[in-house]
Order: C-alpha cells, then structure tokens, then sequence
C-alpha cells in the first residue's frame, strides 16, 4: 500500500478512520483494542458524510471534519461501483432524523459490552460515562421524538450494507463474528440479544447470563426509579479516563470518590436505556416505573440489549477485509 494518499485522490464511498486527541478518543481505542475512534464517508467534491456529537447524521466539508485530529487512514472496497453506498449515505444525511451522541454512547457500548475485569476505577468510569450518556439523550426525550441513535461506524456500515438489498451484493462488509447481513437486531428478542452479550463484559453480568468471573449475578428484575441523573462534567470523564489507562499525574492523584458497586451500575444500565428509548419516540409508563419491578425483558432494556448485542466499531472497519487501506491521508 502507498504509505500516503492526498484529498484529491479520494474517491467517493472511501472509508476515513480518524485518530483523535482526546481523551474520549483514547479510551474508545483502548476498550476497542485498536488506534482508530472515529469514520466517516468520503462523499466526493470536498465532503465527508459522518455521525457527528452534536450534531447528528450530517454533511461537511472535508478541512472541518479533519481538523484537530492527529491522522486519517484511508481504506476503499475494490473492485465495485461506490454509487449505491453513497446514495445511500446521502440518505441518511438528507432524511435528519439521527441524533449522534457518538462518542459517549460508543464508549459507553464498549464499556458495557468487552469483556472486562471489574475494578474501583472502572465501575466510577462507566457509571460516570452512562450518566453522561442519559443526560444526552434526556435531553433529546424532553423535547424531541422519532429519532435513533447513530454511531459513526454504523452508519459507515449500514451505507454499505443498504446498498444493494440482494444476498450476495458486493458491498456488505465482513465482520468478524457478525452474520453478514441484516446485522442490526431490532426485531431479536431480548432473550436472544442477551445471549450475544458476552458473559464476561459488565452487561453479561447485569443481565444475569452465566460468567465465568466467580461474580454473583444479579436478579432479572429490580425495582428503581428512572430519574435524571446529574451529568458528570467532561473534566472528570477525562480525569477517570486518565487514571484508568495508567496515565494519570503522579503527583496530582484524582481524589477518593464513593465505590460503585453492580447494583448501582445496573441501575445506571436500566436508567440509560430507558431515556434511548424515550429519545426513539417510544412512549414509557414513567409513573408505573415508580411502583412496579423493572425488567430486563421491558421494551427499553429490550431495545437497548438489541443495540448493544451487535454494534459495529470504528475498529471494526479497520480489521475487515472487505477494504483494502490506501494509506494516510495528508
């Protein structure tokens, strides 16, 4: 491969898999296990076509996407017409009904569904990024309904795989231990979607399924109030972040905090999913939550589970071998 490709190499329907500064960007590479966060689509004429925080599924030029972030790798499916798999990038970016809290909600993802060892730090992390996720999208049930959460990477795969509804069509992606189409699970069980989990990341654990960890598992159902939680500040994300991957300030050690323990983090669980599902359009018996048993098999935990069972990541776009990477972008 050539070890640089320039913007006006480009084609349209390239694959851009971002490596960013922040300390978000990092864990994200960290649970992920690879040096990418974030991708985008390159739509031709200067654009890219992305989930991006805050702003959703949207079209922008090439220079803002880029910037501030420390590299871009370029990878391109061979040997096939791009046109379909723009079409329908194009899609999702005119239809704007994609809120995309990408990168708290793929950490979040990645936090919940790798397969972990639980630890003080780590329970304050991802109780700290769940909070962080629900008030994102409180915020969207509050005022706005019909939409879905995109991750960058799953658009990016669902542009390809939409392309062309036939099963042998040359744009599907080959994922790694994902069926190759139809891989989005809305219409799976919540029993099956727990059973892709797996049992030893912290949701196998919360949704009971054996593990292996020696860690009792916790009860199918479990009374809560779904309340708004208070937002961590973004400062002490990254202070947690930093502290986690081993690279905190000896000298400045973050301070003690309360421990988190699994009840406490199901609850954040429960609490992140039902505002997902709130922010989708779907209506909740809010006033029943107060007095009766909240279930894993409840319609938004059902829902969440399905998006959690089979999420597609950015790292997920650098290993398959359907694209073959071109170099970096300069």
């Amino acid at each position: 491969m050539n070890d640089r490709i320039a913007a006006g190499e480009l084609l349209p329907g390239d694959v851009l898999l971002y490596h960013g500064p922040s300390w978000v960007s990092e864990a994200i590479r960290f649970f992920d296990g690879t040096n990418v966060n974030h991708s985008a689509i390159y739509l031709g004429d200067g654009r890219v076509g992305e989930a991006r925080e805050f702003k959703g599924v949207v079209r922008q030029p090439l220079s803002v996407s880029i910037a501030g972030t420390d590299w871009v790798l370029v990878r391109r499916l061979p040997a096939a017409a791009l046109d379909p798999v723009v079409a329908r990038a194009r899609l999702y970016i005119n239809n704007g009904d994609r809120y995309a809290y990408e990168q708290i909600l793929l950490l979040a993802l990645l936090c919940l569904t790798r397969k972990v060892e639980l630890s003080a730090i780590f329970s304050r992390l991802v109780r700290a990024v769940l909070d962080k996720a629900a008030s994102y999208f409180s915020n969207i049930a509050a005022g706005v309904t019909g939409g879905e959460p995109m991750i960058c990477s799953e658009f990016v795969f669902r542009c390809y795989d939409e392309a062309d509804p036939r099963p042998d069509d040359p744009y599907s992606l080959k994922i790694s231990g994902r069926p190759p189409r139809n891989y989005w699970l809305h219409a799976m069980p919540a029993t099956a979607a727990a059973a892709a989990i797996d049992a030893e990341s912290l949701l196998g654990m919360l949704v009971a399924k054996p593990a292996t960890t020696g860690i009792p598992a916790l009860p199918l159902e479990r009374s809560y109030l779904a309340v708004e939680r208070i937002a961590p500040k973004q400062s002490k994300i990254d202070a947690l972040i930093r502290q986690y991957v081993g690279k905190a300030e000896p000298q400045k050690p973050p301070p003690a905090e309360e421990e988190v323990d699994l009840a406490q983090l199901q609850d954040a669980v429960h609490n992140l999913a039902l505002w997902v599902y709130e922010a989708a359009g779907h209506e909740v018996d809010r006033g029943l939550l107060e007095t009766h048993p909240y279930s894993i098999r409840s319609p938004s935990f059902s829902h969440f589970l399905q998006i959690a069972a089979d999420f597609i990541t950015p790292g997920d776009l650098l290993k398959t071998p359907s694209l073959e990477t071109l170099g970096m972008l300069r």
